[in-house]
């Protein structure tokens, strides 16, 4: 999308038909017509939400690649998408600017990319749970609407509870925004999409065998590579209407 631009000054048009409606235009006539780069800004921004779905669907087959092709193909999924993100925010304007992510938005980006391959993964998809251990502090204190808990083992134990119920759920990190480090301490957001089946008993009632999806906002405080401190919210309201319907 950003070099769109570029191609029309090379005449040249690289788009999709089915979301260009200014077909019969040429390169030169839209470069040279403010009312003709407008549409074809709404054609971009069409193409951009269907852009975001696909690289949404994608996640779930991407992160079941071997690492050694997981790693750079979700790095780049997530910096492209970064870039249409970037575009939308600059109201999908491609017209004599080339649009980049910062260094701090690339290494933000891939920290999320490395958080979901190298912590969630260890954790969920190869269940094993009790590195939990490693990356939370004994004393943890895990704040959620329904109840706040102050040790690790709770977390170990909710964690076991949710697998019993959902064996194949695989969390997709989405985003992470953090801060700083001072004295080695700092903060994080994650937001996660959780896909599972339910085919277990638990708080959700008996199993139904249906598949949920569904989104998790958690922040943490980190201190020396630990979280110490972690408040969570997850769409409850998403998996009862999955398991309830």
């Amino acid at each position: 999308l950003r070099d769109i631009d570029e191609d029309l000054k090379r005449n040249r048009i690289y788009f999709p038909l089915e979301y260009l409606t200014i077909k019969k235009n040429k390169p030169k006539q839209i470069l040279n017509d403010i009312e003709l780069q407008k549409e074809f800004s709404k054609n971009i921004e069409r193409l951009k939400d269907f852009s975001d779905l696909i690289y949404t669907n994608s996640t779930i087959g991407i992160y079941k690649l071997p690492i050694r092709f997981r790693l750079p193909i979700a790095l780049a999924s997530k910096l492209y998408q970064g870039i249409g993100f970037k575009i939308q925010k600059h109201q999908y304007n491609v017209w004599n600017k080339r649009h980049y992510l910062s260094f701090v938005e690339k290494l933000t980006k891939s920290l999320v990319v490395l958080f979901e391959i190298f912590l969630v993964r260890n954790i969920v998809e190869n269940k094993k749970v009790e590195n939990i251990r490693k990356y939370y502090a004994e004393d943890v204190i895990v704040r959620s609407p329904s109840i706040t808990t102050f040790d690790c083992d709770k977390v170990v134990e909710a964690t076991y509870k949710t697998l019993n119920q959902f064996p194949d759920r695989e969390l997709i990190g989405e985003d992470v925004i953090s801060c700083g480090s001072i004295d080695q301490t700092y903060l994080s957001s994650h937001r996660i999409l959780s896909t599972g089946t339910h085919i277990g008993e638990g708080v959700y009632g008996k199993p139904t065998g249906k598949k949920v999806i569904y989104r998790v906002i958690a922040d943490c405080l980190v201190r020396e590579n630990k979280v110490i401190e972690e408040w969570i919210i997850r769409d409850e309201k998403s998996i009862l209407n999955y398991c309830l319907n």
